[in-house]
């Protein structure tokens, strides 16, 4: 059995969640995006603070008091589509002979202490997750649980903080020494964003398995209003990924094609070797060329029915949606890292990858925010196994039907 390092950057932050914001009352319509890039809220997208500031001509305090009426946070939480990712795969690959190491900067203010402090008892190698002079960054989650016909959906106001100085230059060599290379939500780091073709040329010559999560890219919304978002400077560069997740919306953007089906074909004849697309509530599509992980032709695979039955019959669950994305990938990568422990590339799973990254999704909606904080190791691996194995009976029950 190998022991498998992770090595991950991209966006790490803490989140400040409003869990019950009305994004149809006027207090919150009117901070509303009224054209693409003006710096205006929109719902399930992300704006920049100062972007915002500017749009409403008011500061970020009174932004947030009038939106919320003035009530007090629902919570703070570790935030982020890398760590959040991260997190999960830790606490899913407990007992496992497994290294995860994580490679960022936040500021030497209260927000950066807390970010440490909360990472402390999670087995994920923080040496290179550095507190560095300036303001840490920070996400205002505004959550709406009615919105999207009662599934829910989110806002962020994103403080960039020194998140926008940390760079390629920042990572030290050992990032590119690992089985797995992890880059999530980097359009929230903007200068590890700009130099994305280099690290997976980088971590491909390095013979690392290679994932990137997007996010929603306000930087690229911004400077080209409409127009396809950037993740690869040069298109044949997206051949150097071998797993990309993201939503609906993302895949869209990214593309530049407004049919999924179309935008998955967009990634393919790109050369990228697997791709998987959440879409909320709905199915998931899946991807893979067979080079990395098993063959999967294009599918859609559904949601658990096991979560959405202890939803719909909990009324003691006080989650939200936040980090629904974020546990999703956690998932897959836990589940994948697991495997390379004794397979060898060419022969992973991709299936019972998504089933663990599907499972880990919806029980995102048990808890508030994007992280789980376990009381004792192994926790969240025993709360989401049970939904696995239910989630695996459910589609080998579907497929069978289908066949």
């Amino acid at each position: 059995m190998k022991r498998i390092k992770i090595s991950g950057t991209g966006c790490s932050l803490l989140d400040i969640i409003y869990a019950n914001v009305d994004f149809k009352a006027d207090r919150f319509t009117q901070f509303l995006s009224r054209r693409p890039g003006d710096g205006g809220i929109t719902p399930g997208g992300l704006v920049f603070t100062e972007d915002l500031e500017i749009f409403s001509k008011k500061d970020i305090d009174s932004i947030v008091k009038t939106i919320t009426g003035g009530v007090h946070r629902d919570t703070v939480n570790l935030g982020g589509p890398a760590i959040a990712a991260l997190v999960n795969t830790a606490q899913l690959c407990f007992g496992q002979e497994i290294d995860i190491v994580f490679y960022a900067q936040c500021g030497s203010d209260d927000i950066g202490y807390k970010i440490q402090s909360l990472l402390q008892p999670i087995a994920i190698t923080t040496d290179h997750y550095k507190q560095v002079p300036g303001k840490s960054p920070y996400t205002i989650v505004l959550s709406d649980p009615r919105y999207n016909k009662g599934f829910g959906e989110r806002a962020f106001i994103n403080q960039l903080g020194v998140a926008a100085g940390f760079s390629d230059q920042n990572l030290a060599d050992s990032f590119f020494d690992a089985d797995i290379l992890f880059l999530g939500g980097t359009a929230i780091v903007p200068k590890i964003h700009e130099n994305l073709d280099d690290l997976l040329d980088k971590g491909k010559a390095a013979g690392c398995l290679t994932i990137v999560a997007t996010v929603y890219d306000f930087i690229s919304e911004k400077r080209n209003p409409g127009m396809p978002w950037l993740l690869c400077k040069e298109e044949k560069n997206l051949s150097k990924i071998d797993l990309l997740l993201m939503n609906r919306y993302e895949a869209q953007r990214i593309s530049g094609e407004e049919k999924i089906d179309a935008a998955l074909n967009y990634y393919i004849s790109n050369g990228v070797k697997a791709v998987l697309i959440t879409q909320g509530p709905e199915p998931v599509l899946i991807y893979s060329d067979g080079s990395v992980f098993t063959a999967e032709k294009p599918h859609y695979l559904p949601i658990s029915d096991s979560v959405k039955k202890t939803l719909s019959e909990s009324e003691a669950l006080t989650g939200d949606t936040t980090g629904c994305g974020d546990n999703f990938a956690g998932g897959v990568i836990a589940e994948l890292a697991i495997q390379l422990t004794t397979k060898d590339v060419g022969e992973l799973n991709l299936l019972n990858a998504c089933a663990w990254g599907i499972s880990s999704g919806g029980c995102a909606c048990f808890y508030p925010g994007g992280v789980y904080h376990e009381t004792t190791p192994g926790e969240k691996y025993h709360l989401i196994k049970p939904y696995v194995d239910r989630y695996l009976q459910q589609i080998s029950m579907l497929f069978r039907q289908e066949s």
